[in-house]
């Protein structure tokens, strides 16, 4: 539930009506199709690899073990940017929400929106994990049945009134289009799936989530799965009841359920190949019913704030502008609650995801340079194993981004519709390069696995031998899950990313970080996958998940053991 509370934010209710905008009704439907089928590709590749590693910090951790380390942290930082400043961004939102009520009153968008929401948010995430879950499937599911509650009502609106010739004519005529913003209809088309893209961020939150999952309990786990992912030796010492809270640095609650592999793969196959399928359907839907009493000129829309228009109205989601024109008392502001309430638990969300992956990096930095330790305590936690310094560092660090709209602040300050958008195609454009570079990832994975398949095998991996062997549509006991159409599919995916991906400031950070490395052996802009690499990178990421489910006494057990020879070394070497 917590990837459909961080998916269904304010993409849809308001950005849908800058796509209306800006290419018509026919837009919205290719918009949302074509983002969903990307998606649904970029999953197939992602689920894949984490149902055979479902650990923490997974993302940025694949990408580090079989493209590039540097750009593996380059993933992991703009993986959480992108949650940050998606934060703030839906920090944003509310408060254009909200305006729709207040505009008249002074203070209320800063006092409540801006300072005390904030707080309010960050409370929520100091709550206990098993709490915090209860209040993710209870807003998920609220904000599901707000969605069917706001279409049907739509639907009846619309069945009631006739479709005006406008509208009509939006739909029968030529594709209309902003000419003020492109020059054909088909650079309108290219803009709206960037604008499409933010209402998809979140579908791959199940990775984020992993550190923390409650997996159902499972009393065996079959030897030819350990051996199939060369944990023949990690296997035999596995205990036979470990926790279930996913990091091996967090203290274990008592009496907790728990497996000797967690069951992640059903979840995770469940979540990531059923909900960018749901999220396509729904938002695809909900673009038609909304487009239906609309039309691409209407002066409320949301437009694009960086272009001066003679006929700019105010700007409010499509759905209450609909809401208002079916004379249906109230229901412009139910409908406005139920979108307010939307945009401030996905912004719930996203801080949760934003802290889990600054946890994440941060419990993978061991060294002595001070801003690096300062950056490590950030994994630290509190007495209900929350990363609370995570969870305000994530909260604050871009907070301040939407006082910019404030004139008393600045002489030259921006509307909060360009503070909006703005923070939006930020998160966007982030979103989307973390996409990309997993399927770049599957795809060596995928290669190195075939090309070194007899190697690997030596070592006890048959990796390569399961994945023939397994059928998508099959339950396998020795692959977990095989994605459809590989690798040709994580190729096209790789493509449709890089196409909607019209910015390369991305590159600097993996230059810079590749600068600081140093040309002492050569400049080469991936890892070699060799099949000495390949059976090392693989072991890593087996003995990381192995790592993961550790008690918190075989944990200090391995550690005392690990000193004990790094100490036998050195004497040794002396």
């Amino acid at each position: 539930m917590i990837t459909i509370n961080g998916t269904l934010g304010t993409g849809l209710y308001t950005r849908s009506g800058q796509i209306i905008q800006l290419g018509g009704p026919v837009a919205v439907i290719l918009s949302f199709v074509v983002l969903g089928i990307l998606v649904w590709a970029v999953m197939q590749s992602m689920t894949e690899l984490l149902c055979l590693w479902p650990i923490p910090g997974a993302l940025p951790l694949f990408v580090r073990k079989f493209v590039d380390e540097e750009l593996g942290i380059a993933v992991g930082v703009t993986y959480w940017f992108t949650y940050s400043v998606g934060f703030a961004a839906l920090i944003a939102s509310a408060a254009s929400i909200l305006n729709y009520w207040t505009h008249n009153i002074p203070g209320i968008t800063l006092g409540i929106i801006y300072i005390a929401l904030p707080c309010v948010l960050i409370c929520i995430n100091k709550l206990e994990i098993g709490l915090y879950g209860l209040f993710e499937a209870i807003t998920g599911a609220m904000k599901v049945t707000f969605l069917f509650i706001i279409l049907i009502c739509l639907i009846v609106t619309h069945a009631r009134n006739d479709i005006s010739a406008a509208t009509k004519l939006s739909w029968k005529g030529s594709p209309e289009y902003d000419s003020q913003a492109a020059s054909d209809y088909a650079g309108a088309l290219f803009m709206c799936f960037s604008i499409a893209t933010f209402a998809y961020t979140g579908v791959e939150i199940i990775a984020a989530s992993a550190i923390e999952a409650k997996w159902k309990t499972s009393s065996t786990i079959p030897q030819q799965t350990r051996e199939a992912l060369g944990d023949n030796q990690t296997a035999q010492s596995a205990p036979p009841n470990p926790p279930t809270y996913q990091d091996p640095g967090v203290p274990q609650p008592e009496n907790e359920d728990a497996t000797a592999l967690p069951l992640a793969t059903n979840t995770i196959k469940l979540t990531a190949g059923k909900v960018p399928i749901f999220v396509a359907v729904v938002y695809t839907l909900s673009g038609v019913v909304v487009s239906l009493g609309l039309y691409q000129s209407h002066k409320d829309l949301h437009k694009l704030s960086w272009i001066k228009y003679d006929d700019r109205g105010t700007p409010m989601s499509p759905f209450i502008i609909v809401a208002k024109a079916s004379k249906i008392p109230g229901l412009d502001h139910v409908f406005n609650a139920f979108i307010l309430f939307t945009a401030l638990t996905c912004a719930n969300t996203n801080l949760y995801v934003a802290s889990r992956t600054l946890y994440g990096m941060a419990k993978n930095v061991h060294d002595e340079n001070l801003f690096l330790k300062f950056f490590a305590s950030f994994k630290q936690t509190d007495d209900r194993f929350v990363p609370f310094r995570a969870v305000v560092a994530s909260a604050v660090l871009f907070i301040w981004l939407p006082f910019l709209q404030i004139p008393e602040d600045f002489s030259d300050s921006f509307s909060l519709e360009e503070v909006v958008e703005i923070l939006a195609q930020m998160g966007s454009i982030s979103i989307v390069i973390v996409w990309a570079c997993q399927c770049l990832a599957f795809i060596r994975f995928y290669r190195c696995i075939k090309e070194h398949q007899f190697d690997l095998a030596k070592a006890k991996i048959r990796l390569w031998e399961d994945r023939e062997a397994a059928s998508s549509k099959a339950k396998s006991s020795d692959y977990p899950y095989r994605s459809h159409g590989q690798p040709l599919l994580a190729g096209v995916a790789f493509v449709g990313c890089l196409f909607i991906l019209l910015h390369i400031v991305f590159l600097v950070l993996w230059l810079i970080l590749k600068a600081f490395k140093g040309f002492r052996s050569g400049l080469t802009f991936f890892v070699k996958l060799d099949a000495k690499n390949t059976i090392a990178a693989i072991e890593a990421l087996n003995v990381a998940r192995q790592r993961s489910i550790e008690t918190e006494e075989q944990r200090e057990q391995r550690e005392q053991r690990e000193q004990r020879e790094q100490r036998e070394q050195q004497q040794q070497q002396e």
